[in-house]
């Protein structure tokens, strides 16, 4: 399991939206809901279509791949 985060700072009088939001993964139901905000806000979290950037996705493509790994002593 990889849990890559991105966190990103807002105003605190910023109303959350599609772009800037938190949404919560709920097992039980298999759904992401925001932790604020209209329930819609993380429709894309659902999808996997959030608009995730570029750099992103070729970090993500590459993590498939064997990569060597330096050992530490």
């Amino acid at each position: 399991i990889y849990i890559i985060c991105h966190l990103k700072v807002t105003p605190v009088d910023r109303v959350p939206d599609q772009i800037s939001k938190a949404c919560s993964f709920s097992k039980s139901s298999n759904r992401w809901s925001p932790v604020e905000g209209p329930v819609d806000i993380c429709r894309c979290c659902n999808k996997g279509s959030c608009g995730v950037s570029g750099r992103y996705r070729r970090l993500t493509h590459l993590e498939g791949q064997s990569v060597p790994r330096s050992r530490r002593h």
